[in-house]
Protein backbone atom coordinates (compact mmCIF):
# COMPACT_ATOMS: atom_id res chain seq x y z
CA UNK A 1 0.00 0.00 0.00
CA UNK A 2 2.70 2.56 1.14
CA UNK A 3 4.85 2.08 -2.30
CA UNK A 4 1.15 2.48 -4.49
CA UNK A 5 0.83 5.41 -2.44
CA UNK A 6 3.76 6.93 -3.42
CA UNK A 7 3.29 6.14 -6.82
CA UNK A 8 -0.10 8.23 -6.66
CA UNK A 9 1.59 10.49 -5.12
CA UNK A 10 4.51 11.09 -7.46
CA UNK A 11 2.14 10.78 -10.40
CA UNK A 12 0.09 13.74 -9.24
CA UNK A 13 3.22 15.95 -8.77
CA UNK A 14 4.60 15.65 -12.48
CA UNK A 15 0.86 15.61 -13.94
CA UNK A 16 1.00 19.23 -12.29
CA UNK A 17 4.21 20.25 -13.64
CA UNK A 18 6.19 18.81 -10.65
CA UNK A 19 4.65 21.11 -8.10
CA UNK A 20 2.61 20.61 -4.76
CA UNK A 21 -0.76 21.79 -4.81
CA UNK A 22 -1.11 21.11 -0.69
CA UNK A 23 -2.03 23.90 2.21
CA UNK A 24 -1.86 24.08 5.62
CA UNK A 25 -1.90 20.08 5.89
CA UNK A 26 -0.30 18.57 3.64
CA UNK A 27 2.45 20.19 2.96
CA UNK A 28 4.20 19.79 6.56
CA UNK A 29 4.82 16.06 5.66
CA UNK A 30 5.12 16.01 1.57
CA UNK A 31 8.63 16.17 1.76
CA UNK A 32 9.16 13.77 4.28
CA UNK A 33 6.47 11.38 2.84
CA UNK A 34 8.59 11.18 -0.42
CA UNK A 35 12.66 10.68 0.96
CA UNK A 36 10.81 8.09 3.22
CA UNK A 37 9.76 6.22 -0.06
CA UNK A 38 12.82 6.80 -2.03
CA UNK A 39 12.14 10.07 -3.80
CA UNK A 40 15.28 11.67 -3.02
CA UNK A 41 15.27 13.60 -6.41
CA UNK A 42 11.58 14.55 -6.77
CA UNK A 43 12.68 16.32 -3.39
CA UNK A 44 15.33 18.52 -4.47
CA UNK A 45 13.16 19.05 -7.97
CA UNK A 46 10.04 20.98 -5.83
CA UNK A 47 13.22 22.78 -3.17
CA UNK A 48 15.24 23.84 -6.19
CA UNK A 49 11.88 25.27 -8.12
CA UNK A 50 11.43 28.81 -8.80
CA UNK A 51 8.38 29.55 -10.99
CA UNK A 52 5.18 29.94 -9.02
CA UNK A 53 4.08 27.68 -7.11
CA UNK A 54 6.63 27.08 -4.93
CA UNK A 55 9.40 28.50 -2.35
CA UNK A 56 12.07 29.54 -4.52
CA UNK A 57 9.01 31.68 -6.14
CA UNK A 58 8.80 33.46 -2.73
CA UNK A 59 12.76 33.89 -2.50
CA UNK A 60 12.26 35.29 -6.17
CA UNK A 61 9.39 37.67 -5.61
CA UNK A 62 12.28 38.57 -2.51
CA UNK A 63 10.46 37.38 0.01
CA UNK A 64 12.61 37.10 3.39
CA UNK A 65 10.24 34.43 5.48
CA UNK A 66 7.67 32.24 4.17
CA UNK A 67 3.82 33.22 3.42
CA UNK A 68 0.44 31.88 4.51
CA UNK A 69 -0.10 30.96 0.68
CA UNK A 70 1.39 30.04 -2.21
CA UNK A 71 0.05 33.04 -4.29
CA UNK A 72 0.64 35.74 -1.38
CA UNK A 73 2.17 37.83 -3.97
CA UNK A 74 -1.30 38.76 -5.27
CA UNK A 75 -3.95 37.22 -3.13
CA UNK A 76 -6.11 39.46 -0.92
CA UNK A 77 -3.59 40.71 1.76
CA UNK A 78 -6.50 40.97 4.45
CA UNK A 79 -6.29 37.28 4.38
CA UNK A 80 -2.63 36.63 4.04
CA UNK A 81 0.41 36.11 6.40
CA UNK A 82 3.50 37.00 4.96
CA UNK A 83 5.24 34.67 7.81
CA UNK A 84 3.48 31.62 8.37
CA UNK A 85 4.17 27.99 9.71
CA UNK A 86 2.36 25.67 7.53
CA UNK A 87 4.36 25.88 4.33
CA UNK A 88 7.02 26.97 6.40
CA UNK A 89 7.37 23.89 7.75
CA UNK A 90 9.55 23.14 5.16
CA UNK A 91 12.43 24.57 7.44
CA UNK A 92 12.13 22.39 9.15
CA UNK A 93 12.71 19.52 6.61
CA UNK A 94 16.06 21.45 5.44
CA UNK A 95 17.22 21.32 9.09
CA UNK A 96 16.50 17.77 9.50
CA UNK A 97 17.31 16.26 5.89
CA UNK A 98 19.32 18.42 4.40
CA UNK A 99 21.44 20.08 7.61
CA UNK A 100 21.84 16.80 9.10
CA UNK A 101 20.36 18.12 12.37
CA UNK A 102 17.10 15.35 13.14
CA UNK A 103 16.51 14.97 17.25
CA UNK A 104 15.83 11.66 18.12
CA UNK A 105 15.58 12.27 21.98
CA UNK A 106 14.12 15.45 23.76
CA UNK A 107 16.40 18.45 24.29
CA UNK A 108 18.71 17.23 21.72
CA UNK A 109 19.86 14.10 24.11
CA UNK A 110 20.40 12.32 20.94
CA UNK A 111 20.22 13.45 16.99
CA UNK A 112 20.74 12.34 13.82
CA UNK A 113 22.90 13.51 10.86
CA UNK A 114 21.79 11.15 7.86
CA UNK A 115 21.17 14.15 5.16
CA UNK A 116 19.31 13.49 1.98
CA UNK A 117 22.11 14.50 -0.66
CA UNK A 118 21.85 15.65 -4.83
CA UNK A 119 24.60 16.81 -7.01
CA UNK A 120 22.88 20.05 -7.31
CA UNK A 121 23.38 20.87 -4.07
CA UNK A 122 27.07 20.02 -3.17
CA UNK A 123 27.08 21.42 0.10
CA UNK A 124 25.14 22.02 2.96
CA UNK A 125 24.92 22.30 7.24
CA UNK A 126 23.42 24.19 9.32
CA UNK A 127 23.76 26.06 12.88
CA UNK A 128 20.98 24.89 16.08
CA UNK A 129 20.92 26.23 19.13
CA UNK A 130 19.93 23.58 21.39
CA UNK A 131 19.39 23.32 25.15
CA UNK A 132 22.50 21.98 25.48
CA UNK A 133 24.61 24.31 23.51
CA UNK A 134 25.27 25.02 19.72
CA UNK A 135 24.77 21.61 17.32
CA UNK A 136 26.70 22.77 14.09
CA UNK A 137 27.14 20.47 10.93
CA UNK A 138 29.24 21.79 7.60
CA UNK A 139 29.43 18.93 4.68
CA UNK A 140 30.17 18.76 1.16
CA UNK A 141 30.47 16.59 -1.54
CA UNK A 142 33.43 15.94 -3.37
CA UNK A 143 33.78 15.77 -7.32
CA UNK A 144 35.61 12.53 -6.81
CA UNK A 145 32.74 10.51 -4.75
CA UNK A 146 34.44 11.99 -1.36
CA UNK A 147 32.43 13.66 1.33
CA UNK A 148 33.66 15.61 4.10
CA UNK A 149 31.92 16.49 7.41
CA UNK A 150 32.62 18.96 10.37
CA UNK A 151 30.41 17.85 13.00
CA UNK A 152 30.17 19.66 16.49
CA UNK A 153 27.90 17.82 19.48
CA UNK A 154 27.43 19.76 22.49
CA UNK A 155 27.54 18.41 25.87
CA UNK A 156 25.78 15.43 26.94
CA UNK A 157 24.71 14.82 23.92
CA UNK A 158 25.14 12.31 21.31
CA UNK A 159 24.92 11.74 17.90
CA UNK A 160 23.85 8.65 15.17
CA UNK A 161 26.28 10.13 11.81
CA UNK A 162 25.71 8.55 8.84
CA UNK A 163 28.21 9.14 5.98
CA UNK A 164 28.86 8.39 2.41
CA UNK A 165 31.74 5.61 2.24
CA UNK A 166 32.16 2.42 0.98
CA UNK A 167 33.81 0.96 4.30
CA UNK A 168 35.07 2.50 7.72
CA UNK A 169 38.69 2.03 6.36
CA UNK A 170 38.14 4.88 3.67
CA UNK A 171 36.78 7.28 6.89
CA UNK A 172 39.30 9.59 8.84
CA UNK A 173 38.95 11.97 11.58
CA UNK A 174 40.83 14.48 11.37
CA UNK A 175 43.82 12.12 9.87
CA UNK A 176 43.68 9.36 11.92
CA UNK A 177 41.77 5.77 11.30
CA UNK A 178 38.34 5.82 13.31
CA UNK A 179 39.30 3.19 15.51
CA UNK A 180 42.33 5.34 17.34
CA UNK A 181 39.69 7.79 17.88
CA UNK A 182 38.08 8.61 21.45
CA UNK A 183 34.66 9.26 21.41
CA UNK A 184 33.81 7.27 17.92
CA UNK A 185 32.10 3.85 17.23
CA UNK A 186 31.65 2.29 14.34
CA UNK A 187 28.11 0.84 14.25
CA UNK A 188 28.65 -0.96 10.24
CA UNK A 189 27.41 -0.21 7.14
CA UNK A 190 23.83 0.74 5.68
CA UNK A 191 23.35 0.63 2.27
CA UNK A 192 25.88 3.44 1.22
CA UNK A 193 26.70 4.81 4.46
CA UNK A 194 28.58 4.09 7.46
CA UNK A 195 26.52 4.39 10.16
CA UNK A 196 28.93 5.90 13.83
CA UNK A 197 28.04 6.79 17.15
CA UNK A 198 29.79 9.52 18.76
CA UNK A 199 30.03 11.42 21.92
CA UNK A 200 30.15 15.59 22.51
CA UNK A 201 33.39 16.78 20.57
CA UNK A 202 34.37 18.80 17.29
CA UNK A 203 34.63 16.30 14.56
CA UNK A 204 35.90 16.96 11.42
CA UNK A 205 35.32 13.49 8.99
CA UNK A 206 36.74 12.59 5.25
CA UNK A 207 35.40 9.85 3.21
CA UNK A 208 37.54 9.22 0.48
CA UNK A 209 35.61 6.68 -2.79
Amino acid sequence: LRAAATGHLVADIRRRGTLLSTGFLGTPYSLDALVENGQDSLVYDLLLRTDFPSWGYMIRKDATTIWERWNGDVGDVAMNSFNHYALGAVTGFVFRRIAGIDPVRAGFLSFRFDPVLDSRVPRGGGDYDSILGRITTDWEMQPDGGFDLRLVVPTNSRAEVRIPARSADKVRETGLPLNQVEGVVVRGMDGDRLVLEVGSGDYRFTSRA
